[in-house]
């Protein structure tokens, strides 16, 4: 698997097509693939609300680089991670790319992340991440 980085240059501005289908850069869809997950942001910075999206593959280096973050010298920090890892796996929605590049965003999944009609998708490695246009906004206000 290569980098997510690298098929999606900066912020790519979409609109969602009937109010909850995303279609893809074409670049990104290949690189994903066809079966993908979905997750609310529920555990790092809450500020913001946003969804990851990420294959399989992508979803065990992410789960992998988390554990590797914390400090897993005890059992506690173990159990917190597992604890995390379980609750990432209980909020994913498994969905399908159809052969035009899109996927349709769940409506639990577009309210936690207050998705409207405008929606920006950004890389970082192996996942990408999907913002409503004043969470986007919002962000980029705190990094500048």
């Amino acid at each position: 698997m290569g980098n997510g980085r690298y098929c999606l240059k900066g912020a790519c501005k979409r609109v969602l097509s009937n109010g909850d289908t995303l279609t893809l850069p074409k670049t990104v869809a290949e690189f994903l693939g066809d079966e993908l997950l979905l997750f609310p942001n529920i555990l790092f910075n809450k500020r913001f609300k946003y969804l990851y999206l990420f294959n399989e593959e992508g979803f065990e280096k992410f789960a992998d680089a988390y554990l590797g973050s914390l400090d897993v010298y005890n059992s506690a920090t173990l159990n917190a991670y597992e604890r995390s890892v379980d609750a990432v796996y209980q909020a994913s929605i498994c969905v399908r790319k159809d052969s035009r590049n899109r996927i349709v965003i769940p409506k639990d999944l577009r309210k936690h992340a207050e998705l409207e009609r405008v929606v920006y998708l950004t890389a970082a490695k192996n996942v990408f991440k999907i913002w409503a246009e004043h969470q986007f906004e919002m962000r980029n206000a705190d990094t500048a």
